[in-house]
């Protein structure tokens, strides 16, 4: 029960919603008792046949004066208007508590689809906020798919099973509550039995509900799969149909499929035997009780009259709904559990990068990065080691070497994508740790190979909605080469450009990702393979868009070309996580080594 309370917890503070609910339950339980509390006295006159004397005003207090008032106003009322017209008055008390019962379930289920709606609305808001929170080894490591499913599949899993059973879990308790009162203002010791035969029931649905929980982890694990393979298909579409690759993706997704329906279908075995199971136990109970009450009814030295049996029966028979209903959003909550659990699972990874509660503000950057014997691990694979480097203010640096030489990691340890495993990063002066992590970040502007845009408008890719101005968005395309093509677009900068920009052409994306680096305006530029696979007239456009950006800025360039390492102020050679060799172009050109390899083997 953790979880459901951890759950409700989402909803805080939660007295504006569960007091409401808690209240108009209760008038909905009192209301619906009235019902069969008028019962009694209407089944002993269908049973006489006769009026009754006149009445006397009850004596007794506490449990049971309740009732001797209640039987007292029925008995006044038929010995001086007559039956007839006594049935007639307590039909319309009946009436007027259905309607008033009703009135208040009603008011109740509204309190509670304000709670369901605030949980899941909390839910998915603090589990994308966490997400995008995470470093990005996280993402490198996780399957898309299965992170996109547990932020739709898992947490609508929790609104149409667990968030259900919260009001069988208030409502159907204090109706049993009610009831068995009733029971017991009839019979003692024929309440006391029934008593003993419930939780016999009970036993048994408990332990077909312990197996549920993991065949709904199970199903939720196989159905993450299921998103991952689609979004990879998605994704690679174009790869896909170029290599007829639709056998081997529709094998993988086939496979996925079929492991989802047999742990479906194995939860749904035992989830469909809890139904008839309860209902066959409640039935059994109800014939016990019958058997039982019988023989009180039938003995002579048992003052039950039968009349009030038979409302026994009738009020014990309306038990079994909410008990049953119990058992079923029981065994029902589980996979919603299930699903809770994965959402909180990875809510509650540890692996983030942590700000210091008392972190210094970045003001201005005035002289120099610093790595000193950085070393970088992941997965216990060592990436970088013993890195000891200086980026100074307004220069240009290059980083060449082979792919997986450490490169673009060493890059993302600047921003803190990612922390050092052992040594330090120091941002004039200061350990990068003791910096807020928006204020260091907010120094960096980064223009990728690929470049990563959003499904929306060309302003919004370039501002990313930070202090948008029209005027500046206008002005930051202008200087990549990119408001013409932007003016011919149907809408000009109001164009959506689908997802990933596949709207656009690989250089426009590009230039687009430039104007987005000159509208940050930020003091230190990371080209990460910018100028890579592209056309000539597109690589000139935007060589002319990065010289303009460049002006300057701290620029890190990354790239497995040395070709753009001609111009830069200073060049670091990177292989296997180790600084090779460093110096200017015409330094490490003149000097045998990995650097002028490389150059021998790039294009001129």
């Amino acid at each position: 029960m953790k979880t459901f309370f951890k759950i409700l917890s989402v909803a805080s503070p939660l007295k504006g919603f569960i007091f409401p609910y808690i209240c108009f339950t209760i008038l909905y339980v009192l209301f619906n008792l009235i019902n069969f509390s008028a019962l009694i006295p209407i089944l002993e006159v269908l049973f006489n046949g006769s009026s009754p004397n006149e009445p006397q005003i009850p004596t007794s207090t506490g449990f049971g004066a309740a009732k001797e008032w209640y039987y007292y106003y029925f008995n006044d009322l038929m010995f001086e208007n007559g039956a007839p017209k006594a049935l007639l008055v307590i039909c319309a008390v009946v009436l007027a508590s259905v309607l008033l019962a009703n009135i208040f379930r009603y008011l109740a289920e509204l309190s509670l689809v304000s709670l369901r709606v605030k949980i899941i609305e909390n839910m998915r808001k603090r589990l994308f906020n966490r997400m995008i929170d995470l470093p990005l080894s996280f993402f490198s490591d996780s399957k898309h798919g299965e992170l996109v499913s547990r932020i739709t599949t898992d947490i609508q899993e929790v609104e149409t099973s667990v968030i259900y059973t919260l009001k069988i879990m208030l409502k159907e308790p204090l109706m049993i509550l009610g009831f068995l009162l009733m029971l017991f203002s009839i019979s003692v010791e024929l309440t006391l039995y029934s008593l003993v035969l419930f939780p016999i029931a009970g036993l048994v649905i408990s332990a077909l509900t312990k197996r549920l929980k993991s065949k709904a982890n199970e199903t939720q694990e196989a159905l993450g799969e299921i998103g991952s393979v689609v979004n990879e298909a998605i994704w690679g579409m174009r790869i896909i149909k170029a290599f007829n690759a639709q056998s081997f993706i529709g094998s993988q997704m086939t496979n996925e499929i079929e492991k989802y329906s047999e742990f479906n279908r194995s939860f749904g075995k035992k989830f469909q035997l809890a139904g008839p199971l309860s209902e066959f136990l409640g039935v059994t109970t109800v014939l016990c009780i019958l058997l039982i009450g019988g023989n009180m009814v039938l003995e002579e030295n048992y003052l039950l009259p039968a009349p009030q049996f038979l409302v026994f029966l009738i009020i014990f028979s309306q038990i079994l709904p909410p008990a049953k209903a119990i058992s079923q959003a029981y065994t029902l909550m589980q996979r919603g559990l299930a699903s809770a659990e994965r959402v909180f699972e990875l809510e509650n990874k540890s692996d983030r990068i942590i700000e210091e509660k008392k972190s210094i503000h970045v003001t201005k950057f005035t002289e120099r990065i610093e790595l000193k014997n950085v070393h970088f691990s992941y997965d216990k694979t060592e990436i970088l080691k013993g890195i000891n480097l200086t980026f100074e203010k307004g220069k240009k640096y290059a980083l060449v070497g082979s792919s997986g030489s450490g490169k673009s990691t060493l890059v993302d340890l600047l921003p803190r994508f990612h922390d050092v495993t052992l040594g330090e990063v120091l941002f004039d002066g200061i350990n990068i740790k003791k910096y807020g992590i928006k204020s260091l970040r907010d120094e960096f502007a980064i223009v990728n190979q690929e470049p990563i845009l959003f499904n929306d408008t060309v302003a919004n890719n370039i501002s990313l909605l930070k202090n948008s101005e029209k005027e500046k968005i206008i002005e930051s395309a202008i200087r990549a080469n990119a408001h013409d093509f932007i003016t011919e677009l149907p809408k000009g900068y109001d164009t959506i450009i689908g997802n990933r920009g596949n709207k656009l052409s690989g250089g426009e994306k590009q230039r687009i990702a430039i104007a987005r680096a000159i509208y940050k305006n930020a003091p230190i530029l990371i080209l990460d393979e910018a100028t890579s696979s592209l056309d000539a007239i597109s690589e000139k456009k935007i060589a002319d868009a990065l010289a303009t950006l460049m002006k300057g800025r701290t620029t890190i360039v990354i790239s497995h070309q040395v070709q753009s390492a001609i111009d830069a102020d200073y060049v670091v050679v990177l292989e296997e996580g180790l600084i090779k060799q460093k110096g200017t172009h015409r330094e490490l050109i003149g000097t045998k080594g990995v650097y002028k390899n490389l150059f021998s083997l790039s294009p001129n």
